[in-house]
């Protein structure tokens, strides 16, 4: 059955904002620990600001220890993209793991970027990664992402240095429940020419 996915390849295509180096599978263990083994395809259209609209598939599969997938789309042009990761995991004891984490992606203009890295579970809640992302102009970008749990309130640190320009961004982020179970998300990003941008969201 075919659905609309308005943000499904969001992460594919915001290379700027270096989501394909940072996936979140990669974060919750990657390969989902102890989780039969299953597979789940979809397919669908997509539209983007940035990137115009066009149709999807993709195809994710987990097993214990890893997850695997590949997504392709077609544009409105009739472009061609196909984007694949392969995240895994390891249990160290009770409540803490490691993994591992690639991906790659080729564009319609034949262009393509990567990710490579390595995360650890320090504790529920407690993890960092850290990594290398090529995008499709060449830059090479280390990535490095630290989260913290305390109090019921999550905090998540992120740093891009591209190491071509040598520039570095900054996205901050604090992540908290209200007395009316609402969520409250607060991010600071500082970009690479030295601007800084501050949000507040409550859902």
């Amino acid at each position: 059955m075919k659905t609309n996915h308005l943000l499904t390849l969001s992460s594919f295509f915001c290379v700027g904002a270096l989501l394909l180096g940072l996936p979140a599978q990669a974060f919750r263990g990657g390969g989902r620990g102890d989780a039969p083994d299953s597979t789940t395809d979809r397919s669908g259209t997509y539209r983007s600001l940035h990137h115009g609209s066009g149709t999807f598939n993709s195809s994710v599969t987990r097993q214990p220890g890893s997850t695997t997938g590949t997504t392709t789309w077609t544009n409105q042009n009739g472009g061609q993209g196909t984007h694949t990761f392969d995240n895994t995991s390891t249990k160290t004891g009770a409540g803490t793991a490691t993994g591992t984490h690639q991906a790659s992606t080729t564009y319609a203009n034949g262009k393509t970027s990567s990710s490579q890295g390595t995360w650890v579970k320090t504790a529920p809640g407690d993890s960092t990664y850290t990594g290398t992302h090529t995008g499709a102009n060449g830059d090479v970008t280390d990535v490095s992402k630290t989260t913290t749990t305390s109090d019921g309130v999550r905090t998540v640190d992120k740093t891009y240095d591209n190491t071509t320009t040598g520039k570095t961004s900054t996205v901050d982020k604090t992540i908290s429940t209200n007395a009316n179970g609402s969520k409250q998300v607060d991010t600071t990003a500082t970009g690479p020419n030295g601007k800084t941008v501050a949000s507040d969201q409550t859902y």
